[in-house]
């Protein structure tokens, strides 16, 4: 879509909506576009009209995408953006997620301007125009808090803590795009059949994102390819339930990298790409990707809602054989599905080098206790 429409002199958020119109009908009306961006009319409406004051940065992106005009995020962060507006920083990088890591990038280095924009606005007081007429103050003018006085305290100290953390310095690795080349080659090449991206050393609130924009990024690959051209990709989402959740009460941000996986499970068949979930819990699951499986792999299950929903799967008349599962031993599986004619129950041989994730021997460390380093495993925390 070639025009840019923070040229157009109207407000920034309606230009967008109405050239955008012009090549997808729905958003037309503002009706559907509120409801496109999951938000009320009339929230959009104040938008559109310049009523509200700040737009939120996460409702800046999805109209980005919903109406594919990147230049908006630009323009937001340029203008509108209370910290963005005023950093020279914001005129260099294209797009938020770009910002965001300058921003944290010179925290890293120093943070010294960054900070003292942060505690200015946290502390700013502004003129009203007014002066004491009367008392001690009398003539001076009467001020009162900025805008965003009391209001950027945690979110300061939260980048600062981030960009000092050892656990997230590899976010602020100036690495050469080359490296995004070499990563999917590792990925995606067929030199050996299972590969393990290990994400356990890597900061939950990170691994996440980190998760769904791996995961776009073998799926919109694959999608380049033609069909005689495909090798095929098994994604197995270990911990699923974590990161494709039944959860409707997601942020904009996760909503959009559940819908990406969820996409997978409706299309990715004809590119080649499919999903293993793999969960403890699959009646916390995302019910759009729990329909498109074909084949249960069940193990024990105590939970009645996990065993309901297992259930709900199977052929009529078979459900019956999940209530064994509680029963089940280390290795034994149920088999359900198009790849069996029953539900079949099998044995799996367990791996001759156990997990470190199953269960610490707490009675046999408990009777052999002997003395633990506690100094050198907390230096270990606090050093990363």
């Amino acid at each position: 879509m070639e025009f840019d429409c923070t040229k157009d002199g109207k407000n920034i958020y309606f230009a967008c909506r109405e050239k955008a119109a012009k090549y997808n009908d729905l958003l037309n009306s503002r009706e559907r576009a509120a409801e496109l961006l999951g938000i009320s009319t009339s929230t959009l409406a104040n938008h559109e009209l310049g009523v509200t004051k700040n737009v939120p940065p996460d409702t800046v992106v999805m109209m980005s995408d919903l109406y594919k005009t990147p230049e908006l995020r630009s323009y937001y962060c340029k203008h509108e953006c209370p910290i963005g507006r005023n950093l020279p920083l914001a005129t260099q990088v294209s797009g938020l997620q770009g910002i965001t890591v300058k921003i944290l990038n010179s925290l890293d280095e120093d943070g010294v301007e960054f900070v003292k924009l942060m505690k200015f606005l946290d502390e700013e007081m502004v003129g009203t125009g007014e002066v004491y007429k009367t008392g001690a103050q009398a003539g001076k003018e009467k001020i009162v808090k900025g805008d965003y006085n009391g209001k950027l305290t945690n979110i300061v100290n939260l980048l600062v803590d981030k960009a000092r953390d050892s656990k997230y310095q590899f976010l602020f690795e100036d690495m050469p795009q080359q490296y995004l080349y070499d990563f999917m080659k590792d990925v995606l090449n067929n030199d050996v059949p299972v590969k393990n991206i290990d994400l356990s050393e890597v900061p939950h609130d990170v691994a996440i994102p980190i998760i769904g924009v791996i995961t776009k990024l073998v799926y919109e690959i694959q999608r380049t390819y033609k069909s005689k051209d495909v090798n095929p990709v098994t994604l197995v989402c270990d911990e699923a339930h974590v990161y494709i959740p039944n959860d409707f009460s997601l942020s904009a941000s996760q909503r959009r990298m559940v819908e990406i996986f969820e996409n997978i499970a409706k299309e990715g068949r004809k590119f080649g790409v499919t999903l293993f979930p793999a969960s403890q819990r699959p009646s916390e699951l995302n019910k759009t990707i729990m329909a498109q499986c074909a084949n249960f792999i069940v193990g024990k299950m105590n939970n009645e809602n996990d065993k309901a929903m297992i259930k709900g799967m199977m052929p009529e008349g078979s459900e019956s054989v999940i209530d064994e599962t509680s029963m089940f031993s280390p290795g034994d599986v149920f088999v359900i599905g198009d790849a069996v004619p029953i539900p079949l129950k099998i044995h799996v041989a367990l791996a001759e080098e156990r997990p470190q994730s199953r269960t610490i021997a707490f009675w046999d460390r408990w009777k052999n206790a002997g003395t633990i380093d506690i100094t050198d495993a907390t230096t270990k925390y606090i050093t990363g």
